[in-house]
């Protein structure tokens, strides 16, 4: 007999067969679209791209990158990927000022 404690994870955390993670891209990336990775589990980076804008709180479903399914060998729940758009936190005098704002992004 033996015990499985499940701990925390930074990254992801654990919905049945299926994982959650968050990530965070510029205002910049919403609005233009990004080519990003991120670490799974297993040490290998999912690339994760969009076109166009993503809405703050879109979440990304990535099929067969959950948790192995029990008793279903080869076979994974899903990752569902939430993004979390940061915003400026202030804009110049000369940004308020215009019609159309231009940020600089860091």
């Amino acid at each position: 007999m033996f015990v499985i404690d499940e701990g925390k994870h930074s990254s992801f955390t654990r919905d049945g067969d299926n994982l959650k993670s968050e990530v965070n891209i510029s205002l910049k990336q919403a609005l233009l679209g990004f080519n990003t990775g991120i670490n799974h589990l297993d040490s290998r980076i999912l690339e994760i791209s969009r076109d166009g804008i993503t809405q703050p709180g879109f979440t990304m479903k990535m099929v067969g990158e959950g948790m192995p399914l029990h008793q279903k060998s080869g076979e994974f729940g899903d990752l569902f990927v939430n993004f979390k758009v940061e915003f400026p936190n202030e804009l110049s005098s000369k940004q308020k000022e215009s019609k159309f704002y231009t940020f600089k992004f860091f």
